[in-house]
């Protein structure tokens, strides 16, 4: 169920509009296909950004920099399972160890509508703002 990136989804009548957010960057064709069938197959809208300039070409020298798969932000998280799936992702062992806290809060915040679109310190520091909030009234209405 792919969605062309000149399409809107909000013109059809009984849809919803998308908020596409950032999926994956593919710089060769064959990868991109492979993705884009992948997310037809599991019933996952997507939206592909630059993807005529890829199979033109992608001249890197001209600023292109490879075909963008964009989701739904409902589907986000289950689109990155299959990406897993396919082995798309990059060398978990190359990459640098994340901090516990760090994955911790950024699994517990994923689902909060507003604060996903935000980065993990951002995050961290409502999260923590939240609660001395909390804390502070808690000991108001305590001491009453």
């Amino acid at each position: 169920m792919s969605i062309h990136s000149d399409s809107h989804p909000e013109d059809q009548p009984g849809s919803r509009a998308f908020e596409w957010v950032h999926l994956y960057e593919c710089h060769d064709v064959v990868t991109l296909d492979l993705i884009k069938h992948a997310l037809d197959h599991a019933n996952i809208p997507c939206r592909i950004l630059f993807e005529h300039s890829l199979r033109m070409g992608n001249a890197v020298i001209m600023g292109y920099q490879g075909a963008i798969v964009q989701v739904d932000v409902y589907d986000w998280y289950e689109a990155e399972e299959l990406l897993d799936e396919l082995n798309l992702r990059p060398d978990k062992s190359s990459l640098k160890p994340v901090n516990p806290f760090v994955r911790f809060a950024e699994k517990s915040t994923r689902n909060i509508p507003l604060i996903n679109r935000l980065l993990i310190p951002y995050r961290i520091l409502i999260l923590a703002a939240c609660f001395f909030i909390l804390l502070y009234l808690t000991l108001v209405f305590i001491s009453l």
